[in-house]
């Protein structure tokens, strides 16, 4: 596969392997699988957050943030 870049990369999983598991991590001692779809739909809302609050694209930020992929 050909990529143009990290993001396309990303984003292209949503639509070729919606439904497989992207991510696991554990919740109240049970394993929960995170699949393409919630992964890529909760990076748009992140970017969505930002767009809120006035980030545009080529702007600038850091963001601090464990690694981690839980939903808050």
């Amino acid at each position: 596969m050909n990529y143009i870049n990290l993001a396309d990369m990303f984003f292209s999983k949503r639509r070729d392997f919606a439904s497989h598991t992207a991510y696991r991590f554990k919740k109240d001692g049970q394993w929960v699988d995170l699949t393409f779809k919630e992964a890529v739909d909760q990076s748009e809302k992140l970017a969505a957050g930002l767009a809120y609050y006035g980030i545009n694209k080529g702007d600038k930020v850091a963001l601090i943030s464990t690694n981690r992929v839980e939903k808050i």
